[in-house]
């Protein structure tokens, strides 16, 4: 629901990374595109490659995080 928000605006191929359930009650309407930003690399990762990351390991986004 939160990407067909912003839909035309997210570059095709993007990869969005699962955040929290603590971190998606958070985002309020006006800042979509910044949330959906920093849980994406605009780059397609196969399924195959993903799971061989361990728990815990952090994958650089399209953004820095909130400092």
């Amino acid at each position: 629901m939160l990407i067909r928000m912003v839909q035309e605006k997210i570059p095709r191929n993007t990869t969005f990374l699962m955040p929290s359930d603590r971190l998606l009650s958070r985002p309020f309407l006006s800042q979509v595109l910044e949330f959906l930003s920093r849980h994406s690399i605009t780059v397609p990762l196969v399924f195959n490659y993903l799971i061989r990351l361990p728990n815990g390991t952090i994958v650089p986004s399209s953004h820095p995080p909130l400092g």
